[in-house]
């Protein structure tokens, strides 16, 4: 065949028509082959909530760093198995819907947390506390090194957790229930009924 290819190749004829050929080759791969390198690969996206969505990327890193810590935590290996049937994936996608719901929310209501805030949080966290009882900075390092962060990753999780935490008490934290409905409660958990015939 590659005989047949450089005897048609010498004529200018042939050239044109090899050229034609291995143009519709290059083509046909281009189009149909090999065409997530032109358009790039394909999005999977988990959930979606408002605005926004939950990639099949983002799972997966939040999946595995999830399983990483449950790893250190139980001090054993976990297969893709056992977690499975501890319904880690579950939890961490039911999770990650929570926090996309409560974010859209805080998003609509205009909701922020100061930079002050999250400065003040973070020195007063007793994880980074020193043996003076004071911040400090080593501990805060190893703790973002041990979960594959940096500073600023660590803040925008933390502006992220802080407003969610804050809307979560706001709609939940103060709620109180009607004194008619807590006795309704009392009476049908306290009720007792005979019946005689």
């Amino acid at each position: 065949m590659m005989k047949g290819l450089r005897t048609a190749g010498q004529t200018w004829l042939g050239k044109a028509v090899i050229a034609v050929l291995f143009g519709f080759l290059i083509l046909s791969f281009a189009i149909w082959g090999i065409n997530d390198i032109f358009r790039g690969a394909t999005r999977v996206t988990v959930a979606k909530i408002g605005d926004t969505e939950i990639s099949g990327e983002t799972f997966r890193t939040t999946y595995q760093s999830e399983l990483q810590q449950l790893i250190r935590r139980s001090r054993q290996s976990i297969t893709a198995q056992q977690a499975r049937a501890m319904g880690l994936e579950t939890q961490v996608l039911s999770r990650m819907v929570t926090e996309a719901t409560l974010d859209e929310k805080a998003r609509d209501l205009g909701l922020k947390v100061s930079d002050q805030l999250i400065a003040r949080t973070v020195t007063e966290d007793p994880t980074f506390r020193g043996p003076s009882g004071q911040f400090d900075r080593t501990r805060f390092d190893y703790y973002l090194s041990e979960r594959g962060l940096n500073e600023q990753g660590f803040v925008r999780e933390q502006h992220g957790a802080l407003t969610r935490l804050h809307l979560a008490d706001a709609i939940a934290g103060a709620l109180q229930v009607p004194v008619a409905a807590q006795e309704a409660v009392h009476r049908y958990g306290a009720e007792r009924r005979a019946a005689s015939y």
